[in-house]
């Protein structure tokens, strides 16, 4: 089982509903966060959660917003957690295969980062996605990769280090280096074959795949 959370980015950078789905199959279940549960209400979708304040909805909208999921959880602006936060924490309670986050990039880069945040707290379960990036994390050990239709593919710590970072089957491949989280060192690699092996032995790395978007 997914979870799609669904935020209220720039649509330029929002995969279209039937673009997840084919994407990541039927057996789907959606999260509406603030104005993205006015999106996925918009496109037909049953959400089995919108979390949010709704500040951004007007009464309209909001209506229908209640079309479309039974028990929306509204919380006051004045809080704690982000309501993506809030949104993450309610799909990690049902213990899903994976959680695709979009409509997470491209607006306000707070909102971004924290999203990120939350990726690397949440370890490899949590994906971010748009039209133009796939980002996740990878735990330390070794991990075989296939080549997607994402040209480019970069490699940044989200730990203080990653050691012995190999990568082989890229066209920039590494043996046993060392990065510290502010190094640049594995951006804009490219994949050279079908299957790639990505080893560290001790960190978390964030692996990014990328296409030009114009």
């Amino acid at each position: 089982m997914k979870y799609i959370i669904y935020g209220g980015g720039p649509s330029v950078l929002i995969p279209t509903t039937e673009d997840i789905i084919h994407r990541h199959g039927k057996y789907i279940k959606w999260i509406g966060v603030d104005r993205g549960a006015f999106i996925l209400a918009e496109a037909g979708i049953s959400m089995e959660k919108a979390v949010g304040d709704f500040d951004s909805v007007s009464p309209g909208e909001w209506e229908k917003i209640k079309t479309a999921v039974q028990l929306p959880d509204i919380f006051p602006p004045e809080k704690n957690e982000t309501d993506l936060e809030l949104a993450v924490s309610f799909a990690e309670k049902q213990k899903p295969e994976q959680i695709v986050l979009v409509g997470g990039t491209g607006g306000r880069l707070d909102h971004f980062l924290s999203a990120v945040h939350l990726m690397e707290m949440s370890g490899s379960s949590l994906t971010i996605e748009d039209k133009v990036n796939r980002m996740f994390s990878l735990e330390a050990g070794r991990h075989c990769v296939s080549r997607s239709s994402f040209p480019y593919v970069s490699f940044l710590p989200a730990t203080e280090t990653v050691e012995d970072l190999t990568l082989k089957g890229f066209r920039y491949d590494l043996t046993n280096k060392n990065l510290t989280k502010k190094s640049t060192l594995c951006i804009s690699n490219e994949w050279k074959y079908t299957e790639a092996e990505v080893y560290f032995r001790t960190g978390r790395l964030l692996m990014i795949e990328s296409r030009d978007m114009y």
